[in-house]
């Protein structure tokens, strides 16, 4: 994971949208519910990620040990384990699937002594029983990519780059 990117590009950030406000929606026991969360109410960090339920209600237990092990990893190998700098990675999940897919962005907040700030979208996915980064980018991600992943749209994937040309992209 490089967190050491810079801020991300108005296009990426129009590309990959969520709701604004927390929403769990499911039209019958055989669909997955979405969650969906504001970047306040989606943000946590090392400080704050063991008031999840708070913070991410309804998000599996799964993704909340991926998240702090992804925060933790940051902060050790990037920021060498400070405790002036444990607040610095920030992660903020903009939708999340039961079914296993999640978008948001991964972010570092600048702090004195600590390495400056940058981010970029992400959208995790299970993968042979856990929680990975399937695309991190500031970029508009690739059609192939989305579709190899299987991304479904409704996390807030509404388009991708396929060659130049930046086309909608639909998904279920």
């Amino acid at each position: 994971m490089n967190v050491s990117r810079m801020l991300l590009p108005a296009l990426l950030t129009a590309a990959l949208t969520s709701a604004a406000a927390p929403a769990l929606a499911a039209t019958s026991a055989d669909d997955p519910a979405l969650l969906t969360f504001t970047p306040r109410e989606g943000t946590v960090s090392l400080l704050t990620v063991g008031d999840t339920d708070a913070k991410l209600p309804g998000v599996p237990r799964s993704f909340r040990s991926f998240a702090r092990a992804e925060m933790r990893g940051t902060w050790q190998d990037f920021l060498g384990g400070r405790p002036a700098c444990k607040g610095v990675p920030h992660l903020t999940v903009r939708a999340l699937r039961t079914d296993g897919f999640a978008s948001g962005d991964v972010s570092e907040r600048p702090r004195p002594g600590c390495q400056d700030g940058g981010g970029y979208v992400a959208i995790w996915a299970i993968r042979k029983g856990a929680w990975k980064e399937v695309v991190g980018t500031q970029d508009v991600p690739t059609c192939a990519r989305l579709e190899r992943f299987d991304i479904p749209s409704d996390i807030g994937v509404t388009q991708c780059a396929e060659g130049t040309e930046v086309i909608d992209y639909v998904h279920d």
